[in-house]
């Protein structure tokens, strides 16, 4: 069944998704060879013509979300690159970037929209139970009331085959977040500087491989973007990326762990991304 969104949920989803707004640029994503991401490229070493993701978002007391986009490669939209290295293109400080509000719906550098291409029917199954049969229908995007799945639950995707080969695979839900540092609220949101950075902290999971996406918007000035290792256990906003915000001005921030799989397909490079919310919350910039 699908469900309508309130205002604070679509807040959080596009917070934590960012490819939603932004569609980012053309350049190779650093992160994927080591995070799990697509690298388009088949066995005999070829670019593989199509390029792709299903992304499964959504933990307790968020919307639970799948999305799946495949496109000619390479393309200017990559829903894997955008969503495990939401900074591809952008001018990094440490792990973070500063997106403008200029590139909405556009990419980076301005141009369309790429064709979606179909894989026929996706059926997303959570171990034994099947959770949802997807058709195309100029596209894959669905939230959802009536689903849900757990930190640790191993989903698995497949695909009937279109003009995308058939396809199947899975992917672990990241651990849930613990240790987070500032702690994120909506009711007693803390107090942040704009001349110091903004240090977040949190426990690293016991699974390898997985990564850690913050993201803030303050609503008029762009967005912040980090991405970093989960092992890691902080990041550090830059006071010079927090310039970008004024005194006075709430900002949302969201943080969310992920985990990836790349299953084999004869003509698509396939990425499934498992994206667990950690938090979401108000900063006050002073």
């Amino acid at each position: 069944m699908r469900s309508c969104l309130n205002r604070p949920q679509l807040r959080l989803l596009l917070l934590i998704v960012p490819w939603i707004l932004d569609c980012g640029s053309s350049s190779a994503s650093p992160t994927s060879g080591t995070s799990g991401g697509s690298t388009g490229t088949s066995s005999g070493g070829g670019e593989l013509p199509y390029s792709g993701a299903v992304v499964l978002y959504g933990g307790t007391g968020t919307p639970f979300n799948i999305v799946a986009n495949f496109t000619t490669t390479p393309t200017s939209s990559s829903l894997a690159q955008r969503t495990l290295d939401p900074c591809s293109g952008a001018t990094l400080v440490g792990s973070c970037c500063y997106r403008g509000l200029g590139g909405k719906g556009t990419g980076t550098g301005g141009g369309p929209f790429p064709t979606v291409e179909s894989a026929g029917t996706l059926i997303v199954e959570d171990g034994s139970s099947q959770l949802v049969t997807l058709p195309f229908s100029g596209g894959y995007a669905t939230l959802f009331t009536g689903i849900s799945w757990n930190a640790g639950d191993t989903i698995s995707v497949s695909a009937s085959g279109a003009t995308v080969d058939a396809f199947n695979g899975s992917v672990q839900v990241p651990g849930a977040m613990a240790g987070l540092t500032p702690v994120f609220s909506t009711t007693s949101p803390p107090s942040v500087s704009l001349l110091s950075n903004l240090e977040i902290s949190w426990t690293p999971d016991s699974a390898a491989g997985e990564w850690v996406s913050i993201n803030l918007d303050d609503g008029n000035n762009g967005y912040i973007y980090c991405s970093t290792p989960d092992v890691s256990g902080n990041v550090g906003v830059s006071s010079s990326s927090l310039s970008h915000y004024a005194s006075g001005d709430t900002a949302d921030i969201g943080i969310a762990r992920l985990a990836s799989a790349t299953p084999a397909d004869a003509n698509t490079s396939v990425t499934l991304i498992a994206e667990l919310p950690g938090g979401f919350g108000h900063l006050v910039l002073q």
